[in-house]
């Protein structure tokens, strides 16, 4: 079972992403809707924090769900994505190889550290 958590903070343009556990195809399609919907609420130039640390390995079906939620982030106007990666390595590598990602990405320890990232981007 999978957990998946979107929120949206309109006043800073963000969308916060967490994904646990191992997903099923209809899990990943939920997920991938919930986030398509989060993008839909922000404005071209967003950002977006991805909590994947307790992220599995999922089935192929399910990543094309993943790859059609970055496509959509990407056609939506994401400026950059700071990922928290999974602890499980085959989880990293599969969550990597989802194409779809047409802006900038970083990798961060913890959330707090993503913010900072993006707010320093912000800043430059």
């Amino acid at each position: 079972m999978a957990e998946t958590d979107v929120e949206v903070d309109t006043g800073a343009n963000r969308l916060y992403i967490r994904l646990a556990g191992h997903m099923e195809d209809d899990e990943a399609e939920a997920a991938a809707g919930e986030v398509e919907a989060g993008v839909d609420e922000l404005d071209p130039g967003f950002d977006i924090v991805n909590d994947l640390r307790e992220f599995k390995p999922t089935s192929g079906e399910a990543v094309t769900y993943v790859e059609e939620a970055k496509t959509y982030a990407a056609e939506a106007g994401c400026a950059a994505v700071v990922r928290i990666e999974p602890e499980s390595p085959t989880g990293k590598m599969q969550f990597e190889r989802a194409e779809g990602e047409d802006y900038d990405i970083a990798v961060a320890e913890s959330v707090e550290a993503a913010e900072r990232l993006l707010d320093q981007r912000a800043e430059s």
